[in-house]
């Protein structure tokens, strides 16, 4: 009995430390991710078709970094 409350304990402890870590990656890289993003938006209005094509591409690739597994 006590070998399931101590293992249920550990798996909270786990989530827990895995949902620390995803908050704090999160915040540390939100006021980065929000100039880049207004910086390519800006760029996007303002370009041409061809020059559009490869803003939207850099725009997919910003939004693919916030995921923790990923990097461009």
């Amino acid at each position: 009995m006590e070998i399931k409350n101590t293992l249920g304990l550990w798996i909270f402890v786990i989530l827990g430390f895995l949902l620390a870590y995803a908050v704090c990656f999160f915040v540390m890289r939100y006021p980065e991710f929000r100039r880049e993003l207004k910086y390519i938006n800006m760029e996007i209005k303002r370009s041409d078709e061809v020059q559009r094509r490869i803003w939207k591409k850099k725009k997919k690739k910003l939004l693919r970094s916030l995921l923790p597994f990923m990097r461009y």
